[in-house]
């Protein structure tokens, strides 16, 4: 199995690097390639601001690549969980951080917007101090 970095999964994205994407093309055509979750939140960040891709965008590619058959994934429910609220509208790195704490009976933050965008999701209780 390999890893692979951030750079490696906005090569293969954003094409903007002919000799590094094909790199990368051939990376991800080995068996088994393992992707982090920290991997993942930061290909999302860079694909917001530095490329600007919309959300639905970013989802799309997060999960079209999430779903290869040779990736590998350390919290694989965690991540599927995060792109499915990420997909409804939530920040994906929010998403993240509420998947993560499942166990948990209540996520608390000062930030309104996360609030408001999970006061209808029965799954999760996010609420301000």
């Amino acid at each position: 199995m390999i890893a692979v970095d951030t750079n490696i999964i906005i090569r293969l994205f954003t094409k903007d690097d002919a000799a590094q994407y094909k790199k990368a093309y051939e990376l991800f055509e080995q068996p088994s390639v393992f992707i982090s979750t920290t991997i993942l939140q930061e290909v999302e960040w860079v694909l917001r601001f530095c490329y600007e891709f919309s959300n639905a965008a970013i989802n799309q590619a997060l999960t079209t690549l999430v779903g290869l058959p040779n990736v590998e994934l350390d919290k694989t429910q965690t991540i599927s969980a995060a792109l499915k609220l990420h997909q409804q509208g939530l920040d994906f790195s929010d998403a993240l951080h509420l998947t993560q704490a499942t166990t948990c009976d209540t996520f608390y933050t000062f930030d309104k917007k996360f609030i408001h965008q999970c006061k209808n999701n029965p799954l999760y209780s996010v609420q301000k101090p």
